[in-house]
């Protein structure tokens, strides 16, 4: 039972409505079953610690349905199953307020947990990783995952990672960097593997200021039922691939498969890889890109077309990501 002593800021937090039905429904509330729909995460105050908002998409047992929103406080361990659009098991009241079931020792977390009147929107949005401002002096750009080394500190896990990447910007020859102690928030944990095509921005003065949008590539492929992924997954037997596959694909078959990838823009997989490789090793300016494409058997004038092509079939489908970045970074070592 919690009293006004109990957590902190006592007095003020304990009284609160959200807060009471909270612990009511932690202890009493009815199992049902919801889907998560809408994910949003605050900057941490010293007013406000809970971080994590879910608007969630409820379903009763009886079948009748309601959208729900909550405050809730998760463990990390628990942080890291949770993607959007996954189906959890929740606790519900007749009002219509609900609480994500299933986290160690939920009735003593109470004041870590509120009911909210309304929902967060659809989808993901994360202060920790708003790109407007830095939308202002960048360019859009892909950057492409090679490898990935978790951060520890005193020998404890963090969620930040040294991200070995290659970045697209528009219009501009591609480069390779690292980004250090990259934070990678729990909804995108999924996307770390190498070869995944990330959507964010890079500033043409300075080519090591690269920011990566989690918020949008959760969105594009949210990984659902996919485990943190910190390294690539392992080799399996190799499969037929589709050129109109989806990004639904993320286990270890589909993202090893090996099979034929077709032309896009006229022209083919190893085509792209090679010419992409090359501008960036002989540091080729973008006015000369085509013409160096057609060198290597591009037909001239195509490869700025043909490059977007297989840079939109990268976005769709994350298997063929998967093994631009091995192919790409074995040419790009080449003399």
């Amino acid at each position: 039972m919690t009293t006004l002593f109990d957590g902190p800021h006592f007095t003020f937090r304990a009284l609160r409505p959200n807060l009471r039905r909270a612990q009511r429904l932690a202890r009493d509330g009815a199992p049902a079953t919801a889907r998560i729909v809408g994910i949003r995460i605050m900057r941490q105050t010293d007013d406000s610690p809970d971080l994590h908002e879910w608007a969630l998409d409820v379903t009763r047992p009886d079948g009748t349905r309601f959208r729900a929103g909550c405050r809730q406080r998760l463990t990390r361990a628990r942080l890291q199953q949770l993607r959007l659009g996954d189906e959890v098991h929740v606790l519900v009241d007749a009002r219509g307020g609900a609480l994500i079931a299933g986290d160690d020792d939920l009735a003593h977390a109470a004041l870590a947990h509120k009911v909210l009147k309304d929902p967060p929107l659809d989808g993901i949005y994360d202060e920790n990783a708003d790109l407007t401002k830095e939308r202002r002096r960048s360019m859009e750009a892909q950057i492409v995952v090679r490898a990935a080394e978790p951060v520890s500190v005193m020998g404890m896990p963090t969620l930040n990672v040294h991200l070995d990447v290659d970045v697209r910007p528009e219009g501009q020859a591609p480069y390779a960097t690292t980004l250090k102690r990259e934070l990678v928030p729990f909804y995108a944990q999924h996307l770390v593997a190498a070869g995944t095509v990330l959507p964010g921005t890079a500033r043409p003065d300075k080519p090591s200021k690269v920011r990566i949008d989690w918020p949008a590539a959760a969105m594009a492929s949210p990984g659902n039922g996919v485990p943190a992924v910190l390294e690539p997954p392992p080799a399996a037997p190799a499969g037929p691939i589709s050129a109109t596959a989806t990004s639904d694909d993320w286990t270890s078959r589909g993202l090893a498969a090996d099979g034929d990838l077709g032309e896009r823009g006229g022209i083919t997989f190893d085509q792209w890889v090679a010419v992409s490789a090359g501008l960036v090793r002989e540091r080729v300016k973008p006015a000369n890109a085509d013409a160096y494409a057609a060198r290597h058997g591009v037909a001239s004038g195509t490869w700025r077309d043909a490059e977007a092509a297989w840079n939109a079939a990268m976005m769709r489908d994350p298997r063929v990501g998967a093994r631009y970045g091995a192919a790409f970074e074995a040419a790009r070592k080449r003399r």
